[in-house]
């Protein structure tokens, strides 16, 4: 079996996304709603945050503590929606917090991970899986 280099995987897809935006003059931005202060939901978040700035999206993070309600996201989520500036939406939050994150909340266009029963995308885990494949010539 061929052992899989993760790193050298996500830094080819970074340099791939990264060229491919400057060779068609895209800059798109993508909207992180962080629902939570612990320290594991804000490193994913910061470390996201990193990763869309190496390959050229533009970030914004709207911060929602752990006491918000599912109508201070429904909020949050209805203007991003309606934010013609915002290309994507991406919620990042603790398992704890399910009960609020409904994926279904945004709008199909702008939804990145696909989960949405709306979504105009693939889930990007299927995506992903598909390039590491394909990269590695599985």
């Amino acid at each position: 079996m061929k052992k899989v280099d993760c790193t050298q995987i996500s830094n080819a897809l970074l340099e791939h996304v990264k060229k491919f935006l400057e060779q068609n003059s895209l800059t798109p931005k993508l909207a992180i709603v962080q629902i939570s202060e612990d320290d594991e939901v804000c490193a994913n978040t910061k470390t996201l945050e990193s990763k869309c700035n190496v390959c050229g999206i533009d970030v914004i993070v709207e911060h929602l503590s752990k006491d918000s309600t599912k109508e201070q996201l429904v909020d949050c989520l209805e203007k991003l929606n309606n934010d013609s500036t915002i290309d994507g939406i991406f919620l990042s939050f603790s398992p704890t917090l399910c009960s609020i994150a409904d994926y279904n909340l945004i709008a199909p266009e702008k939804d990145v991970y696909g989960f949405g029963l709306k979504s105009k995308h693939a889930s990007t885990f299927t995506s992903i899986i598909s390039s590491i494949l394909s990269i590695n010539n599985i």
